[in-house]
């Protein structure tokens, strides 16, 4: 599941009735860790505070279900850790991601449930900062050291209540046989902004669909302005917009929709498009080869897209600069998910202890090679057997990423979602959505103390 439609779902979910609280968590599957160890030891941890008495943690997630051997691989992680604490139990309740936050979100209510807990960093994070500890002084030096993009993990309190593990980035995903069946050279078709532009209008006029896209379900803009934001916000905005200061009606906010707007007018978007869903309609669309590029977020997608379309088919790059970028490249690539510990936990260390396991080199490869999950430390290295997926992890990897995801609030991104479709059939226009996202924005900002 990609982190777009996460936010999305997440949205829904939160926003849905509050289950009885005595029934939190009970109308859950759990999964107990008992797969065989397939992990590294790490240095063992004395349970329950040094007292020598057995202690379960207890942990949700919903990241086990989101691969075919998720739970077998999470399985061989907690068993290890267990190993290399006597007396330590681990209690995973593995939950599909749709109910996932109805649970957590009682949990929080009623400030009881588990010990450690899968989670969104950044304005997510912080919209539940009274049931999670702060790691930021928690992390051993080495895992904070080597963790990518903790920077955008931060939440707008300037607390680290989440340790970022696994990694994305958006990319472009380009059908280079299409473009070359179209008169137009794959090399240069994407290479900067106006090449992207004289594209899109030379493919439309051909009849042919430039982007793959979808906007009745409203999540297309809001990944186009993760793209265009990361773009445009230089050191100072990045850092203002993550600790919730600059507001969305700053000036390039609406640059960066703006060049949205642009791209429709060059016939980046299909008329068929209002009526289609990005989840899965314009997935669907790039993979059957019927247009011929799409902004995608998992490498898995352009795995996907070759296979239908043909070995060599298709390219993966970075996405184009916009004009005004003050940054020479860079893309929006940050943590898939991550680990937080509750402020009712049995043992803060040892769940902290648990947590630096779970992100350990010898976890994150074990991830990596049972799952696809792209590693979030920058000292472990890892290679793909598929020279698209490679493509993606080098993406991934350039010094200069970093994310806006994660500072825009749910509130503010259920205006995008509400509103994208009408933006591009023209029936609103960007300052009417960015006031009233940016005046959500702030009222969730302010719950959170800002």
């Amino acid at each position: 599941m990609t982190n777009t439609i996460a936010r999305g779902l997440r949205l829904l979910a939160l926003v849905a009735s509050i289950a009885v609280l005595a029934a939190c968590g009970s109308a859950e599957e759990g999964s107990d860790s008992t797969a065989s160890n397939g992990a590294d030891d790490q240095t063992a941890t004395t349970p329950a505070g040094g007292s020598g008495e057995s202690v379960t943690l207890e942990v949700w997630s919903w990241l086990p279900n989101d691969h075919e051997n998720g739970p077998d691989t999470y399985a061989q992680i907690f068993d290890a850790f267990e190993d290399a604490n006597p007396g330590v139990t681990i209690e995973l309740t593995a939950s599909p991601y749709t109910t996932f936050w109805d649970s957590w979100r009682n949990a929080s209510i009623a400030q009881v449930g588990p010990d450690v807990i899968s989670m969104y960093g950044g304005a997510t994070a912080g919209g539940y900062a009274s049931s999670l500890v702060p790691l930021q002084d928690l992390l051993s030096p080495e895992t904070a050291e080597n963790l990518r993009f903790i920077d955008s993990t931060v939440s707008p309190d300037g607390n680290l209540y989440v340790a970022p593990a696994g990694s994305y980035a958006y990319y472009l995903l380009y059908n280079a046989e299409m473009l070359s069946d179209a008169g137009l050279d794959p090399d240069q078709a994407f290479a900067t902004w106006d090449d992207l532009l004289a594209t899109c209008e030379a493919l439309s006029a051909q009849g042919t669909t430039p982007f793959a896209s979808g906007w009745s379900d409203g999540y297309e803009l809001e990944g186009y302005m993760y793209i265009f934001m990361t773009q445009l916000l230089d050191d100072e905005g990045f850092e203002s917009f993550v600790t919730g200061q600059l507001p969305l009606t700053d000036e390039r906010f609406a640059e960066g929709m703006n060049h949205i707007v642009e791209m429709n007018e060059a016939g980046c978007f299909s008329e068929e498009s209002l009526g289609m869903t990005m989840y899965y309609d314009a997935f669907d669309e790039v993979i059957a080869g019927e247009a011929v590029a799409f902004p995608a977020g998992g490498g898995d997608t352009a795995v996907s897209a070759e296979e239908n379309n043909g070995e060599g088919s298709m390219v993966v790059a970075p996405f184009p600069m916009v004009p005004g970028s003050p940054h020479e490249r860079i893309s929006d690539a940050g943590p898939n998910q991550g680990w937080s510990v509750t402020n009712w936990a049995v043992d803060q260390d040892l769940a902290v202890a648990l947590i630096e396991h779970i992100l350990s080199p010898e976890s994150q490869q074990l991830l990596w090679e049972n799952t696809d999950l792209p590693p979030n430390r920058s000292d472990l290295a890892v290679e793909s057997d598929h020279p698209l997926f490679d493509d993606y992890l080098g993406i991934i990897e350039h010094p200069t990423n970093r994310t806006t995801f994660m500072a825009f609030t749910d509130a503010a991104l259920a205006i995008f979602q509400r509103e994208a479709s009408n933006l591009i059939a023209g029936r609103t226009s960007v300052e009417a959505i960015l006031e009233e996202a940016d005046a959500a924005q702030q009222r969730a900002l302010s719950e959170l103390g800002q």
